[in-house]
């Protein structure tokens, strides 16, 4: 056993970290689960833009394309520049979105005033002429016109 003196002077030789995270690095932590997507998805839609915040800095890297979606919709909304921190992954998996998607970032995008680049427009309009413009719902359209605009 240590005795009281014995452990405080070996506190003052070892320093030990306060917090010691026992989270994994986003590359080696499991897929979410459907339900874990959707609760994200409800949080994202209903939450302030603080909290939408946070669940984003956090978790963004494992959002799905609906999340992604919601994320910048709703960040565009807040005019908050944490879009920025979702923007490379929407990018990055621009194939992966339906109409909704697109014209969800395109309005997200254009409301939230945040400079992408002309990569991340270009890229938004080559998603939505491959998915093909005759398949998007009249909103979605509009969304994505007016966000060009």
């Amino acid at each position: 056993k240590w005795s009281g003196a014995s452990a405080a002077a070996l506190r003052e030789v070892v320093t030990v970290p306060e917090k010691v995270s026992k989270k994994k690095p986003a590359s080696r932590r499991r897929a979410p689960s459907r339900g874990r997507q959707i609760f994200w998805n409800a949080e994202l839609s209903r939450g302030s833009a603080a909290a939408i915040g946070e669940l984003v800095e956090a978790e963004v890297d494992r959002f799905d394309a609906y999340n992604l979606a919601t994320a910048v919709h709703r960040l565009g909304k807040h005019e908050d520049e944490r879009v920025s921190l979702v923007v490379p992954h929407c990018v990055r998996r621009m194939s992966e979105f339906d109409s909704q998607g697109l014209g969800n970032i395109a309005w997200g995008l254009a409301t939230s005033k945040v400079g992408v680049g002309a990569a991340t427009w270009e890229a938004l309009a080559e998603a939505a002429l491959a998915f093909g413009l005759g398949r998007f719902s009249a909103h979605s359209l509009s969304n994505v016109t007016w966000a060009f605009a």
